[in-house]
């Protein structure tokens, strides 16, 4: 492998609906089974890094796989910087929001790069992520929240 970071070269959702063996009763249904949308997202560098997300419903397979395709060609060539691609694509949702299919779609790409950024030092996931614990960038949304009330709480130190 190279010094330069790895670039994304593509993007690939596969839907799939798994039994459980024993359903799980809700207030809202018992749950059969477990929609998921697993994501590999390759490397030109021949590093994959995979993930999986939970669609909760089985009608939302396909259109939640269908989206994170869709988001291939606006990240195709990119670097591998989680931070970085997950702030493209909050730009790229703006007025749809990061909730739902959206944040579902975002959620699953961030993943995967963190999987390639773990394989390419070498590590599993988990390694990696304790190696790095104190210099982790916030890329989920609550930790976003949470760094936008602390900027308005130093802004306005009366509140």
């Amino acid at each position: 492998m190279d010094a330069s970071p790895p670039k994304i070269r593509s993007l690939r959702a596969t839907p799939v609906n798994v039994p459980l063996a024993r359903p799980h009763p809700t207030a809202s249904g018992v749950v059969g089974s477990a929609p998921l949308v697993l994501v590999d997202l390759e490397t030109d560098q021949g590093l994959a890094g995979h993930a999986y997300v939970f669609c909760y419903t089985p009608i939302a397979l396909k259109p939640i796989a269908d989206l994170v395709e869709a988001l291939q060609p606006l990240i195709q060539g990119d670097a591998i910087a989680p931070l970085a691609l997950a702030l493209k694509l909050q730009g790229r949702f703006r007025l749809l929001g990061p909730q739902g299919f959206t944040g579902i779609a975002m959620a699953a790409v961030d993943m995967a790069a963190w999987d390639v950024l773990a394989k390419s030092a070498g590590l599993s996931l988990t390694g990696f992520s304790a190696a790095k614990k104190s210099r982790f960038p916030p890329t989920t949304a609550s930790a976003w929240r949470g760094r936008t009330r602390r900027h308005k709480k130093q802004s306005n130190p009366g509140s």
